[in-house]
Formats: structure tokens, sequence, C-alpha cells
């Protein structure tokens, strides 16, 4: 033995080595959560993030949220409400202090956050950090699809922070844990009306908790707690400006007039009538085997999230998302003792192939999207009408702007609420707003005088409808109308202004083959992703006749009517 001097002036071996190591390890974490953030961003395609700015901006504007209508020609002026305000005002101050790169970071950040919230609510035994990395990276997989600029994202956070603060009052027995519970539910309530879901998840834990203490003398004190942080949470989630309302409008989807509304919008379709139902069947599966293998002092609160989370998916395509963080805990222990059996048999060389996996996974992540936005941040190009703006900007038409539906939040962004829209995309059911639109791109009887009912001297609409490739039935009318002139086309649009509606002199109009070459372009485009969408091979024949080119639309022509016989009722 040394002398006990000599023993004193020595390093403690563990504690000395375990210092030593954390450096290189908060390096390693920090470079991971960098590559995890770095993964998540996105640019802007989605139209919904521009009213949710343009709401922003006029809360920011008038320091209170909208009563009346303030962008949309026929409802101007009637009473409205903005549920998500809250939302629009935070990407709206970002936007104004860090630009676009700050608004990727934010969402990015949102929806990392809850991955890695929710991937830590597990008893932590085993492999813990490469569990959760690789855990990460499959709900990342199955989240990209909802990984857009939409309020939702927040609760998506709350939802993470929520299974992370239940994991550690269950571990502690401190109740303070709880309170995180009523703080985001307050702060959800004011950005998007899905703050019941945190009461439904609090619901699925009072069940587990229940099992666990039953024959204990903890039971009354542990769900005296739940019930106190349920009570404080619904409470808390009635503090906004449309009080208990709030709270309750994620029931309003069970309404007839949104279910025949929502027959024809993609992410309302159910789950295995969408290009999602593999990945969804996948995620089913494998939430299927966590909660086998879950720890008997979780298993039923974790198979209730993803039974519960799990049927909201399979019948909208939407909560796909919802449903992998729901069962986030559930995997990253699945994959905590898939890891720890593994490296038992295979050692380091084992666990470093799989934090490489995991980080190949994240990396991968970035590219998932075919046909997406992309990687980065800022505006993607050709999906909104860029250069229609700036030329409304340049020739300051009179009167209002008719648009197609996904346009006008973008539109009115884009110029500064100037100009009102026809309708920008906050509507359900089939409203004035609504029912103009269809009416007038549907060229129904008597559409150039509602048009000039609401004043409109401005047309932005694309030639053929996003996914169908359907041309549209107003492109053929305006084309032969003396009393319009096309003086724009983009990948995005076509831009129409009514005869006289400019300041002279007039400005020089383009050519009908402008506007064909726009629907030849837009209905390659839908061929190429959609080749089974006799739709847009119809639109591309009529273009490409219209141009003058017979043998394209021949073929074009041929491509039709082969995918017309495989669809029954296409056109």
């Amino acid at each position: 033995m040394l002398p006990l001097a000599q023993a004193e002036a020595l390093p403690a071996p563990g504690p000395a080595s375990q210092r030593a190591r954390r450096p290189a390890a908060g390096t390693a974490a920090g470079l991971l959560a960098a590559l995890a953030l770095a993964a998540l961003l996105r640019r802007v395609s989605d139209p919904d993030l521009f009213w949710h700015l343009s709401t922003g901006r006029e809360v920011l504007r008038a320091g209170r949220i909208p009563v009346a209508e303030p962008f949309v020609s026929v409802l101007f002026g009637q009473p409205t409400q903005f549920h998500e305000w809250g939302y629009g005002v935070l990407c709206e101050a970002v936007l104004r202090v860090f630009g676009w790169a700050g608004l990727s970071v934010l969402q990015a950040g949102l929806m990392g956050g809850a991955l890695a919230l929710a991937g830590a609510a597990w008893p932590r035994r085993g492999r813990a950090g490469t569990a959760r990395l690789l855990a990460f990276a499959a709900g990342a997989a199955w989240m990209s699809y909802r990984l857009s600029y939409r309020p939702e994202l927040l609760l998506f956070l709350a939802i993470g922070l929520e299974l992370w603060a239940l994991e550690r009052w269950d571990a502690t027995g401190r109740a303070r844990w709880l309170a995180l519970l009523p703080a985001s539910a307050l702060g959800l309530s004011q950005a998007h009306p899905s703050a019941l879901f945190l009461l439904v998840v609090l619901g699925a834990c009072g069940v587990q908790v229940s099992l666990n203490e039953w024959r204990t003398g903890r039971l009354v004190p542990r769900l005296a707690q739940l019930g106190a942080a349920g009570a404080v949470t619904a409470a808390a989630a009635c503090l906004n400006p449309f009080g208990p309302l709030q709270l309750l409008l994620p029931l309003r989807t069970a309404t007839a007039d949104v279910k025949e509304f929502a027959d024809g919008i993609v992410e309302l379709l159910p789950v295995l009538q969408s290009d999602q139902r593999w990945p969804f069947l996948l995620l089913a599966a494998a939430a299927a085997a966590a909660v086998a293998v879950a720890p008997r002092d979780r298993r039923v609160f974790w198979g209730l999230l993803a039974a519960g989370f799990g049927a909201l998916a399979f019948r909208y395509v939407r909560n796909l998302a919802l449903f992998a963080l729901a069962v986030q805990p559930a995997l990253a222990h699945l994959l905590a003792r898939g890891c720890g059996w593994c490296g038992r048999r295979g050692g380091r060389a084992f666990r470093t192939a799989l934090v490489a996996a995991g980080v190949g996974a994240l990396a991968a992540v970035s590219i998932l999207p075919r046909g997406g936005p992309g990687w980065g941040w800022g505006v993607a190009p050709g999906i909104f009408p860029e250069k229609s703006a700036d030329a409304i900007q340049a020739l300051r038409p009179r009167g209002t702007i008719f648009n197609f539906f996904d346009y006008g939040g973008y539109l009115n962004w884009a110029l500064g609420g100037h100009w009102l829209v026809s309708v920008d995309g906050r509507r359900w059911g089939m409203d004035p707003a609504v029912t103009l639109h269809d009416r007038v791109l549907s060229a129904d009887a008597g559409w150039d005088g509602a048009l000039r009912a609401i004043g409109a001297d401005v047309l932005v609409f694309p030639g053929t409808l996003p996914y169908s490739g359907k041309l549209v039935p107003l492109l053929s009318e305006i084309l032969d109308s003396p009393d319009w002139l096309l003086l724009g086309s983009e990948e995005a649009a076509l831009f129409f202004v009514r005869r006289g509606a400019t300041a002279p002199p007039q400005p020089p109009a383009l050519p009908a083959s402008e506007a064909w070459r726009h629907v030849a372009w837009r209905a390659e485009q839908v061929a190429s992703s959609f080749p089974d969408h006799p739709g847009a091979w119809l639109s591309l024949a009529r273009a490409r006749e219209a141009l003058g080119e017979r043998e394209a639309a021949q073929a074009a022509w041929a491509r039709y009517q082969a995918a017309a016989q495989a669809t029954p009722g296409g056109d």
C-alpha cells in the first residue's frame, strides 16, 4: 500500500478519467446535435406559411388579433377568427430578425426538440445514447412527411415535452415536473388548437399509473397529482383569445361540412389510400414490437399511445407524424435492448457501426422528401407566383385579385396586403370564397360577372391543377376573351389583367402560345411523377396541339387513352 500522503497526491483514477472523457463526449454530442438540426432544414413549399406570416404581420401592426376579415375580398369585413395567430407572430418575428435561414432553423428545432424529448422519455437501460440516436433518425424519417412550416410543429414539441416530463415525474416522484404540462398547453393554445391531445396523453398515463399502483398506498396521491395536472392543463389551454373553443376545435373535423370539403385534400386521405401506406405499415409493425417488449410498468401506456395515434394516422395520413412521435419512447427502448444484445456479441466495433448507421440515417433524412421542397432555407423556386407578384407591384393594376386557392396567402404576403385576394387557403367548408373559386376556375356560366361583382381585374392561376394535371377550364375562356390580357407566365401561374385596368400606356400582351407552353411544362411535371394520371396526358396533348406540335400531341393523346382505360372514370 502507498503511504497516505502519496496516496492523497495521486489523482483518483475513476473521476479523473471521466473528466478527461467529458470534453470529447461533449464535442461528439454537440456535433450530433448540429447534424440532427441540419438534417431537418427545409425550404418553404407549404402555402399555409404565408397566410400565417400575413396574420402575424397584421397582429404586430395593429397590436391585436383581427376580428373582421382583412385579406379576402369575398368575405372582407365579415367576422372571422385566427386560431393560429401566435404561430404567425412567432414566424413573422423570426423572419424579420433572422431571415429565412432563421425560420428554417426554427422549424427544424421544433421538430428536432420534439424527437429528442420523446426519445429520452423511457427508463434508461442499455445503450441509451446509441438507441436515442437511432430512434431520432428513424423518427425523423417517418415525420419528414409533415416537416413543413405549420403550427402543428408546436404540438409535436408540446407532446415530446409532456412525454419527457411524465417520465421524469414517474422516475423521481416529484410533482414539479408536471408543472411543465399546463405551461406547454398555455403556449400551444395561442398558436394551435390542439391542446386536447395533451390531455389524451395524460389520460393514458393515468391508466398505467392505476395499474402500477392499485395495490400500493401511492395510488390515490399519484392519481391526484395527475388529476390536478390535467385540470390545470385544461384551464391553461382555455386562457387564449377564443376560450374553451380553442380546446375543443379539433372535434370540428367530425362535422359533415368538413368531411365533404376534405374529400379533395390529399393530407386528409386515409393512410392506406396515400403514398405513405408502406411507411405507416412499417411504423405500425415497429410499434407493435416495441410495445411487446416494453417494461411492464410502461406497456399499457405505450400501447394506448400507439393504438390511439395509430388510429388517427389510419384515418388521416396527416397524423402519421403524430403516430411516429407517440411511439418514440417505446422505439428507443426497443432499440436500446437490441443494441445491448448485439453489443455484447459484437463489442466496440459493432457499437461504432451502429453510431455510423445513425449518423448516415440522419444525413439521409435531408434528402428523403423526393419531389419535395429540398434541403436548406428560403422559398423553393417554381412553387409560388413570385414573378406575378412582382408584375403586380410594378404595374399596380386597379381592383382585387382572383387567385388559385394555394396562392392567396403568398400574394397577400408578397404584396404587403395592398390588394385583396379572393381566397387564401384558410377556408374550411364551402363558404362563398371557395364557391367563387370553384365556379370561376370551372368557367361556369356567368363567371366573368362574378369576377366583376368582387371588382377582380387581376387573375393569377395555374393552367393545370396540381396532382391531377387536369386543364383548368377557365384558361380557354380567358384566352378567347378580348377583355383579358396575358401579361405574365411562370412555372407556378399565369398572370392576366383586365384590359384598361392598368395606367396607360397599356403593357403589351404575351401571345397565347406562352400560356400553352406553361400548360405543357406543368403537365409534363405531373405526368413524369404520376404517369397513371390521365388528366396530365390530356392537358399535354391539348397544349402540344395548340403549339402546332402534332406528333408530340398524338403521342400524348395515346398515353392519355391508355391511362384513361386503366383508370375508370379518368379524364
